[in-house]
């Protein structure tokens, strides 16, 4: 599995997205809104409120591909994560006419790419959790916890904690440190926040991280290893460098307070998101796979069902202080399609998928380790079973152009609505990652597509509502801060910022969807 491929031609951007009427099916008709709206008039007000309309800002800090975009908790600061080997914070201010603006604040510098960037959960939301790239498997992806420091000249270059030795230094940011740098073994797995122990309540200075350390096949199967560390306001952070060859090996180094062990048959598992704490905080959702080429299948870790192993870690390293775990993990199946990213919605009740189907739908064939898994059906009788070299030698099935988001019941696993509109071209062996959001309650969705556009649904009236255009390049990310403004990233090398209200032609883009109802509804929604 490849965070993304290399895009061989431009893609024409001006008649991809007409080429099929967006639509959602299957939508529950007992599925009924969290907001009582009583009225055509509050509907519409709700519409125009939550539906980005015309494009605000572009920041344009960036001079390679933008891969990831998120904002803050609190909405008042913007990650952006590039190719550049930069992470750029912004922080979100009102300007003289009332709309917001927004100043770059700090920078944090990396070795390789970052790729994914998670915000400590707790105020003032001056820490965040970036993970970066590795280019060949060489050993060079991490997990960084970085700390904006208030206040200070946004144009100084902040040393990191001091070490000893040269190869523990810390990398530098601008208005920004370095507190901690750990392996990540694959990049993909991404850090992800969790209170341990799980059976804890909501406890800020339990609030832990999970990162990968090893993967490998052992008797035809996967065996994944990932680290537990401590979070930065956790009585046992150390400041510092993970050392070679793993935390614990040293004293007065960071090391993990615990280990989980995994077992995958045919792929790892990807792209490992926690639960809302409220709901869902005892659950890991990731992206896993039925052969090793790409994701087709969810994995969910329950947090709950950890069983401690009485022997140690085999991996050569004095580690008996540290516990480890054998984590279950349940499958479930997503038939005739990749995966492209799943998340939570913030209330813990569904699950996003970005997908695209097979081009051709038929029945894969299943692992040698193959049992009755949830929602994968019954095991054909007929087809003997290949090994794992077999499917690697297979090619990658063809993919449609045509994605589609996939909302799940996280009680059931069952598919609650789909929705269509947005497409991707790249190749079969490495299709990207666009990752999506969710706001008011999971009534708007939004997504980008390689077609450099950004897409919003709404999952009640189940139709495509706004189709942004002014990237020229693949939308890889988008992000809601809560009040009016969606983020989009683009190869392009810029995030464009779009907020909710009506647009104007000097805006110098097109806003599709809507059609002419558009203007109408936002005129009475004013009124």
């Amino acid at each position: 599995w490849l965070w993304r491929g290399g895009m061989q031609n431009s893609i024409a951007g001006g008649t991809a997205a007409s080429a099929s009427s967006p639509r959602c099916s299957r939508d529950r008709a007992s599925w009924t809104s969290p907001q009582q709206i009583s009225s055509w008039k509050e509907e519409l007000k709700n519409n125009v409120r939550n539906a980005p309309s015309r494009l605000l800002t572009r920041l344009e800090e960036h001079t390679d591909e933008v891969l990831f975009v998120v904002f803050s908790p609190d909405g008042q600061r913007l990650a952006s994560c590039s190719r550049d080997l930069r992470t750029v914070i912004f922080r979100v201010r009102s300007g003289e006419n009332g709309e917001a603006t927004f100043d770059r604040e700090a920078v944090f510098a990396h070795q390789t790419a970052p790729c994914r960037a998670i915000w400590w959960p707790q105020a003032p939301f001056d820490i965040v959790a970036v993970s970066t790239e590795d280019a060949g498997w060489q050993g060079a992806s991490k997990v960084e916890i970085w700390e904006i420091l208030n206040g200070q000249d946004s144009y100084a270059w902040q040393a990191p904690f001091e070490a000893d030795d040269e190869d523990q230094q810390l990398p530098m940011g601008i208005n920004a440190r370095c507190i901690f740098q750990g392996q990540n073994r694959p990049f993909d797995i991404y850090a992800a926040l969790l209170q341990w122990p799980p059976a804890l309540e909501d406890d800020p200075m339990a609030l832990c991280f999970l990162a990968g350390w090893a993967v490998f096949r052992e008797n035809e199967r996967y065996i994944q290893w990932l680290n537990l560390w401590p979070g930065p306001r956790h009585p046992r952070f150390l400041p510092g460098k993970e050392p070679q060859g793993g935390g614990g090996s040293q004293p007065q180094a960071p090391a993990p307070m615990a280990r989980l062990r995994l077992e995958g048959e045919m792929n790892y598992l990807h792209c490992l998101e926690v639960g809302p704490r409220m709901s869902q905080g005892k659950r890991i959702l990731a992206m896993t796979g039925s052969t090793p080429h790409l994701c087709n299948e969810l994995g969910f870790i329950d947090l709950s069902k950890l069983r401690q192993r009485d022997d140690p870690p085999h991996i050569g390293q004095d580690a008996s202080a540290i516990p480890t775990y054998d984590a279950p993990v349940e499958v479930k199946s997503m038939g005739d399609r990749v995966v492209l990213s799943a998340k939570w919605s913030s209330s813990g009740d569904l699950v996003l998928l970005n997908t695209r189907p097979y081009a051709q739908r038929e029945r894969q064939p299943r692992s040698p380790h193959s049992r009755l898994r949830r929602g994968s059906g019954r095991p054909p009788l007929s087809q003997p079973t290949p090994s794992f070299e077999d499917l690697l030698m297979r090619p990658a099935p063809d993919l449609s152009t045509s994605m589609e988001l996939i909302l799940l019941d996280v009680r059931s696993l069952e598919t609650v609505a789909v929705f269509d509109g947005h497409f991707a071209f790249t190749t079969k062996e490495s299709p990207f990652l666009i990752f999506t959001d969710e706001w008011a309650d999971t009534d708007f969705l939004a997504s980008g597509g390689e077609d450099h556009r950004v897409y919003v649904w709404h999952r009640r009236h189940r139709r495509l509502v706004r189709r942004l255009c002014g990237h020229t390049d693949p939308v890889n990310a988008v992000s809601w801060n809560g009040n009016g403004l969606l983020a989009s990233a683009s190869d392009d090398h810029s995030v464009i910022v779009w907020a909710a209200g009506a647009a104007t032609a000097a805006d110098g883009w097109v806003a599709q969807g809507l059609t002419g109802a558009s203007s109408a509804a936002e005129a009475a929604a004013a009124a």
